[in-house]
């Protein structure tokens, strides 16, 4: 795929999109011009390849197996503990996003 920094020619996610109904991995770009990979049946991602430099994507960022999302029903704070969160993408360094409404 001949693609230009931030897909601004679109080639990259057409070439994803293409595949999209054998992969269940759709693609687009988001607010940012950063790459987003959607999968629309909850399936896992998983990136093969070599990945060209400035991606920052590192070889512990090429699988994702699921997202999961907290929400409160009432005024009580969620609480999350135990051990080995980062197991569960809750570690300090991890990509995570917090609200609080």
């Amino acid at each position: 795929v001949d693609y230009k920094d931030g897909d601004s020619n679109g080639a990259l996610v057409s070439a994803i999109n293409s595949v999209k109904d054998t992969t269940g991995v759709e693609a687009s770009i988001d607010a940012n011009g950063q790459l987003l990979l959607t999968s629309r049946e909850g399936r896992g991602i998983k990136i093969d390849g070599n990945i060209g430099g400035g991606a920052f994507i590192n070889a512990s960022m090429k699988e994702n197996y699921g997202r999961l999302s907290l929400v409160k029903n009432d005024g009580k704070d969620i609480l999350i503990s135990g051990t080995n969160l980062s197991s569960a993408g809750f570690g300090a360094t991890q990509f995570i996003s917090q609200a609080s409404v």
